[in-house]
């Protein structure tokens, strides 16, 4: 177990299970690489500033205060990251993420992650993040001015005088529906001046089987005008009574908020390489991997990408090694990283044999003038060399047996 107090000067990966037990500050340039998990102890702050890597699947289990202060120019970069409140503890965490990259992991997860605490997320990207479970605030908490994509959606549930502003966000290919009303015992679930972009995807749902769920959606942009698109992705008391409450989305917006943020499409670079004596060519579904000559492309987040390996004449595809491809069959990849992939083309080749019959004694045959094979019996023979696929061969008969004379025939 490693315990760290104070501060961190030294940019070196940090790794294994690290404590945090009084104020700390991580500082730009440093790569955080446990594997395991960072815990904030109560009444501990740990500050992470822009310029920071966090990777490797790394825990974050906050009882105290966890505040990612990254900047526009200089954000922290998140992969594979998970950020879990603690639940039955005497005071409640505090997680705050300003200008944070995230890519893949997991926010406030189901199963223990969305305890005691409360949070502030703004002016960052989320790309394939799971969880959201925003399940009790026990404070005023906020989501503003964030990018959502190919991510779970957010599901609220609020009690007491505490509030939930989800404002200014911008919601693209979610799973699920973008925002959904589990509970909202004192009318403190307010959604407003969000982008949400994908026309076929629900934007706003009550959960059904929920007395409580309701929130306050009006001033939302849905990208389009379109009453009835709009109207099909919001599920509630019109789609079934077991829903609690209607959601009132009007008065709502014919173009984004200018204080929304612009969503373009992260993009991340397959490369794919050719391995083995044969030879073939690797093709994308999308335009840009045709290898033969051009080998790397850039994908946007979240499209799957289908990869086709066609072995030329003479090869044979032998089957793929790198991301998450494996047999000899397509291989489909989602992009939500740079991604490496090789496929192995095998060289077809085959032996020469025959059968002989009538030998008294040895002979040597030879095989396109060089390839020597003494028999000594009859029946099947065979030549250890083997030749590429499509070659010519021409069996002759180098030294006759004594006393005979054998034909190649």
């Amino acid at each position: 177990i490693a315990i760290l107090i104070g501060i961190f000067l030294f940019s070196a990966p940090i790794y294994a299970k690290v404590t945090i037990l009084a104020d700390t500050t991580w500082y730009s340039g440093q790569v955080i690489d446990t594997g395991g998990l960072v815990e904030i102890d109560h009444g501990a702050t740990l500050t992470v500033q822009g310029g920071v890597t966090i990777s490797n699947n790394t825990f974050f289990i906050v009882l105290g205060n966890l505040l990612m202060k990254g900047t526009e120019v200089n954000p922290i970069l998140i992969d594979d990251g998970h950020f879990c409140f603690y639940t039955n503890h005497e005071t409640p965490g505090y997680i705050e993420f300003d200008n944070v990259v995230m890519n893949n992991g997991g926010f406030s997860e189901a199963g223990g992650c969305s305890g005691y605490g409360y949070f502030k997320l703004k002016n960052s990207k989320f790309y394939g993040v799971s969880g959201f479970y925003l399940w009790y605030p026990v404070a005023p908490s906020e989501i503003i001015k964030n990018i959502f994509a190919g991510s779970d959606g957010l599901q609220g549930i609020l009690s007491g005088p505490n509030t939930l502003h989800v404002s200014n966000n911008v919601f693209v290919n979610q799973l699920g529906s973008a925002v959904s009303s589990y509970a909202n015992y004192d009318n403190g679930f307010f959604v407003s001046y969000n982008s949400f972009l994908s026309t076929d995807k629900t934007a706003l749902e009550i959960q059904a089987g929920y007395d409580s769920a309701s929130m306050i959606a009006d001033n939302n942009y849905f990208g389009t005008t379109d009453v009835n698109n709009i109207e099909e992705r919001i599920l509630d008391r019109k789609d079934s009574l077991t829903r609690a409450s209607f959601i009132e989305f009007s008065p709502f917006l014919n173009s984004p908020h200018p204080d929304t943020p612009i969503y373009t499409p992260q993009s991340y670079i397959l490369n794919v390489s050719k391995e083995g004596q044969g030879s073939g060519t690797v093709t994308s579904n999308f335009p840009g991997i045709d290898c033969g000559s051009n080998c790397s492309s850039n994908f946007d987040y979240g499209e799957f990408v289908t990869l086709t390996a066609t072995p030329n004449y003479g090869s044979l595809f032998s089957g793929w090694t790198g991301s998450e491809c494996f047999g000899i069959g397509t291989c489909t990849l989602k992009m939500d990283r740079n991604k490496t992939v090789t496929a192995i083309f095998t060289k077809l080749s085959y032996t020469i044999g025959g059968s002989v019959s009538g030998l008294n004694g040895s002979v040597v045959l030879q095989n396109n003038g060089g390839d020597n094979l003494t028999v000594s019996s009859n029946g099947p023979f065979m030549f250890f060399t083997a030749l590429d696929y499509g070659s010519n061969y021409a069996v002759t008969v180098l030294t006759q047996p004594t006393g005979q004379t054998c034909t190649v025939s």
